[in-house]
C-alpha cells in the first residue's frame, strides 16, 4: 500500500515538474520575442540618421535658413502647409495656379500639406523654428513610422506558418533593406517631403491592419470588422495622398479572388472585405473631388476590381445559397466545374451585358485598351513620355536598382527573384513533388517571360516587337494554364472526397460548409496578399522609372524569406550528397545576403548625402 501510495506521489510530482518545465519554456519564449523590438527602435534610428545626412547642407545661401532638397512638387507642399499653419485650413481657391481664373484645391491630394503642418504643431513644441524646418525633417520621420508599420506587415504575414521568432528574423531584415535600397532613398529622405513618404506608411498600415481583422479569432467579430473599417481610413488616407493607392485596391481584389476561387470566403470574411471596400471609397468622396465613386473607382480596371470581385461573390451568393438557386441551376450548375467558376462565368456575362445596356461598347474597349497599356506601355502619351521619370526602362536599367552589380550581374535582384521563386515552391506544401515542381517552374517561366521581354533596346526582345510581347505573354499563359488545370484537380478531389455516392448537387450545402471549416487551414491569405502585390510591383518596375520604388517592399520580403527559410531548412536535408550541396547553395545565399547588405548601405549613404542645393539651385536662390 505504501509503494503504492508513493509511486502515485512520483507520478504526480513528474506531471507537476514537467508543467513547470514548460510554463517555464514558454515565458522565455514570450521574453524572447521581445529582444526583437530594441532591435526594431535601433533600425528605426538608423533609417532617420541615414535620411538625415543631407540636413546640414539644406539651408539658402542668401539667408542661412532652411530649404527643401533639389525636386519641384514639394515646394507646393511647403506652400499649401504654411498656408495651413497661418490660417488653419487651405484655401478652397489657389490663385497662383491656373491663373486668373485658380485651382480648386479639392481637385488635388491635400492631405500631405495638413500632415506637414500638424507635424509642424509637434515639431515646434521640440525646437522647430519654422515650417521649412518641419518640411525638412518630416519625410525621415514618417520613414520611421514606415518601418515600423512594414516590420509589423511582415511579421503578420509569416507569423502563423513560420512561428514568432522567423517572422521577426524576417521582419527585421526586409525592414532593414526597405531602409538600404537607394530607390526609395529619393522619395523619403529629409528636405523632399514627397507624396510617397507618407503614401507608403498608409499602404503597409492598410495591409497589416486588414490581414489583422482576417485572421483574428472568430469570437472576436467586433474587432474584426473594426479593424476591417481602420484599414479602409488608412486606404482613404493613402488616396489623399498619393497615387499609388491603387495597389491597396488591385492587391486586395486579386487576394479575395483567390480566395474565392478556392471556395473559402466565409460570412466574416466577407463582411471584413465589404467594411474594408466601402469605407475607403466613400470616406474620401468628401475631402476630394478628384476620385468620384462610380466614374474614378468602380470603372477603372486597377480599381475597380475589387468590386468586380463583390459582384462575383454576391452572385455566387444568390446562384447558391438562397431559393432562386433553383432556377438558375439548370443553365450554370456542372458536376465538372467548381461552382464558383460557373457562378462567375455567369457573373462576368451578367455584368458584360449590364454595361453595354448603359455605358455602351465603349466602355468595355476603353477598359480592355486600359488593361492593356498597363501591362505592356503605362506611359504611351506624348507629354507623359517627355518627362525623364516616366520613361518605360529596360532590364539592365531598372534591376540596377537592386544591385550591388558584380560583373553585370544584380546580387539582389536574383536574391529576391529566387526568394519569390522558393516560396511560391512552399505555397504548395500540401500537394505532392510532382505536382509542386510542376507548379513552380510554371512559375518560374512566367517571372523569366515576364521580366526578360523587355531587355533591351537593340535586342529583339526590346518590350515592343512581336517576339517580346509573345514571350510577354506566353509567360502568363504558361502560369494561368498550369494553375488553372492543378485548380480542377484540386477542387474536383475536394468534390469526390465530400460527396462520394451521392450527386453533388444535392450534396453542395455540405461541402461548400465543410470547406468553409476547414478554410484556415487550407489558405495563407499573408503570402496570397504578397505574392498580389509582387506581381502587381513587377509589373510597374518593368512600366516606368518613378514606380519602380514600389517593387522595393515585396523585393525586401521575398529576399530576406529566403535567407531565413534557407538556413532553417537545410537542416531537414537527410541524404549526405544533397545536404552537402544544400550547405553550399545556403551559404552564397548569406554570403550574396551580407554582400548586397553592406554595398546597398553605401550606395543609399552616398546618394543620400548628395541630395541637397546644387551650385544650378543656388543660382536661383541668389536671383530670387
Amino acid at each position: 500500500m505504501n509503494i503504492e501510495v508513493v509511486n502515485v506521489s512520483t507520478a504526480k510530482e513528474r506531471d507537476i515538474i514537467r508543467k513547470r518545465k514548460k510554463e517555464i519554456a514558454n515565458f522565455l519564449k514570450s521574453k524572447r520575442s521581445w529582444i526583437f523590438y530594441p532591435a526594431l527602435a535601433i533600425l528605426a534610428y538608423f533609417a532617420f540618421w541615414l535620411r538625415t545626412l543631407n540636413v546640414p547642407e539644406l539651408r539658402d545661401i542668401t539667408t542661412g535658413k532652411f530649404t527643401l532638397g533639389p525636386d519641384l512638387d514639394p515646394f507646393l507642399f511647403l506652400r499649401w502647409a504654411k498656408y495651413i499653419v497661418e490660417n488653419g485650413s487651405l484655401m478652397t481657391v489657389d490663385t497662383m495656379r491656373n491663373v486668373p481664373l485658380g485651382f480648386n484645391t479639392l481637385g488635388e491630394l491635400t492631405l500631405l500639406p495638413y500632415m506637414i503642418a500638424w507635424f509642424h504643431k509637434i515639431a515646434s513644441v521640440f525646437g522647430s523654428q519654422s515650417v521649412e524646418q518641419s518640411a525638412v525633417y518630416f519625410p525621415a520621420w514618417m520613414f520611421v513610422l514606415t518601418v515600423i508599420a512594414f516590420f509589423l506587415l511582415v511579421r503578420k504575414i509569416f507569423i502563423e506558418k513560420l512561428g514568432e521568432t522567423k517572422s521577426n528574423i524576417i521582419a527585421l531584415i526586409a525592414s532593414y533593406f526597405l531602409t538600404v535600397i537607394p530607390a526609395l532613398i529619393s522619395r523619403t529622405i529629409a528636405g523632399i517631403p514627397e507624396k510617397e513618404s507618407a503614401g507608403f506608411f498608409f499602404m503597409f498600415l492598410a495591409f497589416y491592419l486588414y490581414l489583422s481583422a482576417w485572421k483574428l479569432d472568430k469570437s472576436k467579430f467586433l474587432i474584426k470588422y473594426f479593424l476591417a473599417l481602420l484599414a479602409g481610413v488608412s486606404t482613404t488616407a493613402m488616396t489623399l495622398v498619393w497615387g499609388g493607392y491603387v495597389y491597396i485596391y488591385a492587391t486586395l481584389g486579386i487576394t479575395m479572388l483567390i480566395v474565392f476561387l478556392l471556395g473559402q470566403v466565409t460570412k466574416e470574411r466577407f463582411i471584413i472585405y465589404i467594411v474594408w471596400l466601402f469605407s475607403s471609397s466613400l470616406l474620401i468622396q468628401p475631402f476630394t473631388t478628384r476620385y468620384p465613386f462610380f466614374n474614378a473607382l468602380v470603372r477603372y480596371p486597377t480599381t475597380g476590381i475589387s468590386f468586380v470581385v463583390l459582384a462575383l461573390i454576391v452572385i455566387n451568393f444568390i446562384f447558391f445559397k438562397t431559393k432562386l438557386k433553383k432556377y438558375f441551376k439548370p443553365f450554370i450548375f456542372s458536376e465538372k466545374i467548381p461552382p464558383e467558376v460557373t457562378s462567375s462565368l455567369a457573373s462576368v456575362v451578367f455584368l458584360l451585358v449590364l454595361v453595354l445596356l448603359i455605358l455602351g461598347p465603349g466602355a468595355i474597349l476603353y477598359n480592355v485598351q486600359v488593361i492593356y497599356h498597363n501591362l505592356v506601355s503605362p506611359i504611351s502619351d506624348r507629354l507623359g513620355v517627355t518627362v525623364a521619370e516616366n520613361k518605360q526602362p529596360f532590364f539592365p536599367e531598372w534591376s540596377s536598382n537592386f544591385g550591388p552589380n558584380v560583373k553585370g550581374i544584380p546580387i539582389f535582384f536574383w536574391l529576391f527573384f529566387f526568394g519569390s521563386v522558393y516560396m511560391f515552391y512552399q505555397l504548395f506544401k500540401k500537394s505532392n513533388i510532382k505536382e509542386r515542381i510542376i507548379l513552380t517552374f510554371s512559375y518560374f517561366i512566367f517571372l523569366i517571360c515576364i521580366i526578360f521581354s523587355r531587355y533591351k533596346a537593340d535586342s529583339v526582345l526590346n518590350g515592343s516587337s512581336s517576339m517580346s510581347l509573345f514571350v510577354y505573354f506566353f509567360g502568363f499563359a504558361i502560369l494561368f494554364s498550369t494553375l488553372g488545370y492543378h485548380y480542377f484537380k484540386y477542387r474536383k478531389s475536394q468534390q469526390t472526397s465530400t460527396s462520394e455516392g451521392v450527386e453533388m448537387g444535392q450534396n453542395y450545402l455540405r461541402y461548400y460548409k465543410s470547406q468553409q471549416s476547414n478554410a484556415s487551414d487550407n489558405i495563407d491569405i499573408g503570402q496570397l496578399l504578397l505574392f498580389s502585390f509582387f506581381f502587381l510591383s513587377i509589373i510597374s518596375a518593368r512600366g516606368a522609372i518613378r514606380i519602380i520604388m514600389v517593387l522595393v517592399p515585396p523585393a525586401s520580403i521575398m529576399a530576406s524569406y529566403l535567407i531565413v527559410a534557407s538556413i532553417s531548412d537545410v537542416k531537414k536535408v537527410k541524404e549526405e550528397t544533397l545536404r552537402v550541396i544544400a550547405f553550399i547553395l545556403v551559404f552564397i545565399i548569406t554570403l550574396a545576403a551580407v554582400y548586397s547588405a553592406q554595398q546597398l548601405y553605401s550606395e543609399s549613404k552616398s546618394a543620400a548625402k548628395s541630395y541637397s542645393p546644387s551650385a544650378y539651385t543656388l543660382q536661383w536662390q541668389k536671383a530670387m
